[in-house]
């Protein structure tokens, strides 16, 4: 979106208080302090991390935004950020995070696939996921009168809190936690 950069700024405070709230769970079970973050966005996770003392790398598909917040350009199926840019700096992944990303994917299936491979032996995956039709949403459709007006051309998957609970096991992954905010 091009108010990302100036809509995250604005929301700095709150941001950190999120990802505050992320390191208190991934600290305590991650087998490295090694991240990933795949669609990297503006880096904002990635320099947080860093700033918690993790050894932290991103990658974004959009090659302006990944210039000016010095991260990978690129996305998880090419070549060169695995095998020639991220594999030879770290031995397996403590946590690879992707954060409004799945919903984006063509095959997320194969982006579970890649990262469970990519992982080191009990690593994490952290990922957030829009949580598209909620009793919220429902309530403020009925209450503006459009419908789904919260839909993006963009996101072509959706899940429910219960659908990636059923979903996420079938691609190797065991559930730690679930939030929602």
């Amino acid at each position: 979106k091009p108010s990302m950069e100036s809509d995250y700024a604005e929301d700095h405070q709150w941001w950190n208080a999120i990802y505050s709230d992320w390191l208190w769970l991934v600290d305590k079970y991650a087998p490295s302090k090694t991240l990933l973050d795949v669609g990297a966005g503006t880096g904002e996770f990635v320099r947080f991390m860093r700033g918690a003392r993790w050894l932290a790398w991103g990658i974004e598909a959009d090659k302006k935004m990944a210039e000016r917040h010095d991260l990978f350009c690129g996305n998880y199926r090419d070549h060169y950020f695995w095998e020639d840019g991220i594999k030879g700096h770290v031995k397996g992944i403590g946590m690879i995070s992707a954060h409004w990303l799945m919903e984006h994917l063509a095959d997320p299936a194969d982006f579970l696939s890649w990262a469970h491979d990519a992982l080191a032996t009990n690593g994490m995956l952290l990922f957030t996921i829009p949580n598209d039709f909620s009793e919220i949403q429902y309530k403020a459709m009925l209450a503006i009168r459009r419908p789904y007006y919260w839909l993006h051309e963009t996101h072509i998957n959706y899940w429910n809190a219960t659908s990636i609970r059923e979903w996420l096991p079938k691609h190797g992954f065991n559930i730690m936690h679930s939030k929602t905010y």
